[in-house]
């Protein structure tokens, strides 16, 4: 109730003159028909960004959470907006997003020539998350546009003691919509254009040129119950594809989302300097990418303090066989502890046919109650593989389908041989932390 209570106040307080940002500096924005000052006590951040098109994510000086988010503005009303936030949320981030119901006095407030839309999102990791992450958008509507703005936080007492900054940064931002509609279109016809040039590259049999890099390890991660050891595993990748355009740490080479892939910039063009190559983005910056000679017939790109190995091309016959990956979290809450794992296999079988099993085990534990349970799951479909794109897609027989980028940096032939009991590690749909182990 005292969450609730605070909202209820502050949105009753909108429409008051904040001080907070007094003296700020105009933020240098990068939306055409968006500006801002930026938020006193918080910098720029370098990550975070987890955004569906482009953003400017900020964190606090001290203390890091909660997060600031300006997103990019969309043409239409703040409901078709909100839809098309989680549908991102559930379909690219995997997540359980649930708007929680009465947590406002006013969920739309009109503010001069904008009108205001407040939504508070619960983000699990998974229906049954007992510490999930939260969202606090305020959607500015002006002009047939909406300006998504977000306070991210880990707890609901980290949006507590952020909300008034939240709503204060609100008063700073101007808009122009029809600035932002022109730049949209602007985007728009880059992107389509962009969409038909890898088309047509495929169409001429060109192939995804790859080079990665991964690291792995152990790090203090900021956590409901304070800083834990956690385990990571990065990769890092620099895709020269069909049609001469460069995408850097992208997640779907065969037909990307241009408005998400690269943080929503537009695409970079690329074309081949002697044994490297040359990179140009849209306002003319170029960067060049010299290739080396690495052991065997592999290859090298050296860039900054890491160094991109050439993932060698693999066919339909390299994936056939056993992924498998093993997962554990826990969480703990008012003296109530959970703790869940479970393992995935998925079988590609030489027939094109594939299997997918599982099993889970959850137990919570309070002072008084401990409880556990189990499941099985078992599922099976149809798989194919495409070696230019490096893509899995795999159609289950109840229909629907799901594809993910699907390959290992074992470059030559007997690095991805399996010997005896062991096995080799891949991204396996997208994903990290799998291995083949047959």
């Amino acid at each position: 109730m005292r969450f609730i209570q605070m909202f209820r106040w502050l949105i009753a307080a909108l429409s008051l003159a904040l001080s907070l940002f007094a003296g700020a500096q105009i933020a240098a924005s990068p939306f055409a028909g968006v500006s801002w000052q930026d938020p006193a006590g918080m910098k720029v951040s370098d990550s975070h960004h987890d955004c569906p098109s482009r953003c400017v994510v900020y964190e606090g000086r001290e203390n890091q959470y909660p997060l600031l988010r300006v997103h990019e503005a969309l043409v239409g009303n703040a409901p078709q907006t909100l839809k098309t936030l989680m549908a991102w949320m559930k379909n690219s981030r995997g997540e359980s997003v649930t708007v929680v119901k009465n947590a406002f006095k006013e969920e739309v407030v009109k503010d001069g020539s904008n009108t205001v839309y407040f939504y508070f999102l619960e983000r699990g990791d998974r229906p049954d998350d007992r510490s999930p992450d939260y969202s606090l958008f305020l959607l500015v509507e002006q002009g047939g546009v909406t300006l998504p703005l977000e306070q991210y936080g880990l707890s609901r007492k980290q949006m507590e003691d952020g909300i008034k900054g939240a709503i204060g940064f609100y008063n700073t931002v101007k808009l122009n919509p029809v600035a932002i509609k022109n730049d949209l279109t602007v985007r728009a016809q880059a992107f389509t254009q962009a969409a038909q040039a890898l088309k047509n590259g495929y169409a001429r049999g060109e192939k995804v040129k790859l080079y990665a890099w991964s690291e792995s390890g152990v790090k203090n991660v900021y956590t409901t119950s304070g800083l834990q050891l956690r385990a990571f595993n990065n990769i890092g990748t620099l895709a020269f594809l069909p049609g001469g355009l460069f995408l850097k740490n992208a997640g779907d080479f065969q037909s990307p989302d241009w408005r998400t892939e690269g943080d929503g910039e537009l695409p970079a063009r690329w074309k081949k300097v002697g044994s490297g190559y040359q990179v140009t983005t849209p306002d003319g910056q170029t960067t060049t990418y010299a290739v080396e000679k690495a052991s065997g017939n592999q290859t090298r790109i050296r860039a900054g303090s890491r160094t991109y190995w050439e993932i060698s091309p693999l066919t339909k016959e390299d994936v056939i066989g056993v992924f498998s990956t093993k997962y554990s979290s826990s969480s703990g809450l008012a003296g109530t502890n959970s703790y869940s794992s479970g393992n995935i296999d998925v079988t590609l079988l030489p027939n094109g046919r594939y299997e997918d099993s599982g099993q889970s085990f959850t137990a919570v534990t309070s002072p008084n109650v401990t409880a556990g349970t189990g499941n099985n799951k078992t599922k099976s479909g149809k798989w194919s593989y495409d070696p230019a794109s490096y893509t899995l897609t795999l159609s289950p027989d109840g229909g629907g389908s799901q594809r993910g980028l699907t390959y290992t940096q074992g470059f030559s032939a007997s690095e991805r041989q399996i010997k005896g009991g062991g096995s080799v590690d891949w991204l396996f749909m997208g994903r990290k932390g799998w291995w083949k182990s047959q």
